[in-house]
């Protein structure tokens, strides 16, 4: 049985694109550096497990979306809910005696250490083909299908780390809506997992659906782009401003930016954006919504700064030149 225990929360196809030309990253901890092989960092042991929630527990979490109107998100009704049947049926084989064969045991385990890391490997294979295509020709014809691809990535990338995780599993904490549930930290954690998932489509779909802009940025100068393992930087979003920067390789960042349109405008945009949706992959994008620029040196350094302030434990980058630089 192939149980993956190591989930990689910044994708190993993202950093191995910092690869030098001995097909090593270099890894920083803040005071020392090392070379890597992509498959050896940004991983933690079952980061993305799924302990199964009693019957109360998934009752309490549907509600829970309703409240906040996530119930009608894909991600609930297509992966989320089918999640929430395999936990009752588990419960109920845990209420027979003598019911686990090895066959169950080991499903049970598959699934649970699985699903989540396989759920997303997926998603990576959509949003590959852009980034690296980008990354080849940072001046690349950007398509309608490309544009979601790479608000997918943004908020797929912005969401999955355990900072992030940890974040929303400590408001879950704190929240009194879940004192005398009787959770205990794996079933919690499991929870705050399954609601991020939800959680994490609504800020996708509702970028597209205000048009946000992508900015991408080439690199010119000698010094590269180093990233870290939480790779979203310069991050505000709230329910009125989201901005997040991301670099993509050591010599092209992408931005994700408010649009200058009017509301109306935007909403006439939308429109003609969902009647075309099957043929997204032919039409292209033009400005506002995806603008070229290029970075000098100064700008570069800077960048990588604010890359270092917002890492979480490591930073990662091709030359260690590159993290000279910002010393």
């Amino acid at each position: 049985m192939n149980l993956k225990r190591k989930h990689h929360f910044v994708s190993q196809f993202y950093l191995k694109s910092w690869y030098n030309n001995v097909k090593k990253i270099i890894v920083w901890d803040g005071d020392k550096t090392f070379p890597s092989l992509t498959k050896s960092i940004a991983y933690e042991k079952d980061l993305y497990k799924l302990t199964p929630l009693t019957s109360y527990q998934i009752s309490f979490f549907e509600e829970h979306l309703r409240q906040m109107s996530l119930d009608n998100t894909s991600t609930y009704n297509y992966v989320i809910r089918n999640i929430l049947v395999i936990h009752n049926g588990f419960n109920f084989l845990d209420t027979i005696e003598n019911n686990c064969s090895e066959e169950i045991v080991d499903l049970k385990k598959k699934f649970s250490f699985n699903f989540l890391e396989d759920k997303f490997a997926v998603e990576e294979a959509e949003f590959s083909k852009v980034i690296k295509k980008i990354i080849l020709k940072p001046k690349s014809k950007i398509f309608l299908y490309d544009y979601y691809a790479l608000i997918h990535f943004f908020v797929f990338q912005l969401f999955k780390t355990p900072r992030k995780i940890n974040r929303f599993l400590d408001v879950n904490q704190q929240s009194p809506i879940f004192k005398g549930l009787d959770f205990t930290q794996p079933e919690l954690r499991s929870y705050t997992l399954l609601f991020i998932q939800c959680l994490s489509e609504r800020a996708h779909t509702s970028l597209i659906s205000r048009l946000y802009s992508i900015k991408i940025y080439n690199n010119i100068s000698d010094i590269n782009f180093i990233t870290s393992d939480d790779p979203c930087f310069n991050q505000k979003f709230d329910e009125n401003e989201f901005f997040v920067q991301l670099p993509i390789s050591p010599k092209v960042m992408i931005e994700l930016v408010a649009n200058p349109y009017e509301e109306e405008y935007i909403k006439s945009m939308t429109a003609y954006f969902n009647f075309h949706k099957k043929e997204a992959d032919n039409i292209i994008l033009t400005e506002p919504l995806v603008t070229f620029h290029e970075l000098e040196q100064t700008e570069v350094i800077e960048l990588n700064k604010k890359i270092f302030e917002n890492k979480d434990r490591f930073v990662y980058a091709q030359t260690i030149s590159d993290i000279e630089s910002i010393n």
